[in-house]
């Protein structure tokens, strides 16, 4: 009876040991990761929608827009997180499209933050004679009250500076790589940088970043220009990602000053 006992451990010590292994193998397959990637993807389109659609409780106040709640921002923090390992990903490591597939899930999970920012930021009332001598930092520090950015919260700006320069790295990289890099990888990680700093609408929080930002898309702006006569059209970082990379240049001007 104890040798049948000890076989017995023997057989499930085996058969753990094998499913780890099959664990292991299938986590290092490019395919498998890419759908869960996909399923994540998939979970953070349809998380907001909960909140979003849920009828607000009743108030006795004036009917004014509100954000989403709190728990919808901690989600969206949360995936941030979670993503930021996978940003750092060499070219080598992993094929093009689990390389998409990330930056995919990075824009989902930034685009709320994005639409909470703008929806929230609306233009206000023209200012009295007397309230104009007030001074802009008074004026900008009312502004950034009244908008809703998760990410210039004294603990995620820097998760928002880490995106950053992942995203920049990640458009550099691709570009460096000549005809060997992606075009598509390009303008998607400029996509996730443009609803970043959507995401930022604090000037004092994206001045921080601004040097870095600059001087990020000059380099792809400058890469663009001479693309062509360097390795030909089909070199990134293309047209698309051009266009991203101006939209996040005006964006970031045009909330810092």
């Amino acid at each position: 009876r104890a040798g049948d006992q000890e076989q017995q451990q023997g057989q499930g010590s085996g058969g753990a040991s094998a499913a780890e292994g099959i664990v292991a193998a299938a986590c290092r397959s490019d395919r498998v990761v890419e759908a869960l990637l996909g399923a994540f993807q998939a979970l953070l389109e349809r998380c907001p929608q909960s909140d979003t659609d849920s009828p607000p409780p009743p108030s006795s106040s004036s009917s004014t827009s509100s954000p989403p709640p709190a728990s919808s921002y901690e989600r969206q923090l949360a995936a941030l997180q979670h993503l930021a390992p996978l940003l750092q990903l060499p070219r080598e490591a992993a094929a093009e499209e689990l390389h998409l597939a990330v930056q995919r899930c990075l824009a989902t999970a930034l685009e709320p933050l994005a639409a909470a920012a703008a929806a929230t930021s609306a233009p206000q009332a023209a200012p009295e004679q007397s309230d104009i001598s007030s001074s802009s930092s008074s004026r900008r520090g009312a502004a950034c009250a009244t908008v809703a950015a998760p990410l210039c919260g004294a603990e995620a700006v820097s998760l928002a500076g880490y995106l950053v320069h992942c995203c920049l790295e990640g458009a550099e990289r691709e570009v460096l790589a000549g005809h060997k890099g992606s075009k598509a990888l390009c303008a998607a990680c400029l996509t996730s940088l443009r609803l970043l700093l959507a995401a930022l609408p604090h000037p004092d929080t994206l001045a921080f970043f601004l040097p870095g930002v600059v001087s990020g898309l000059s380099k792809q702006l400058f890469a663009a220009g001479t693309a062509i006569g360097r390795s030909g059209p089909s070199a990134p970082p293309g047209a698309s990602a051009t266009a991203q990379a101006l939209i996040c240049l005006c964006q970031a001007a045009v909330t810092v000053l």
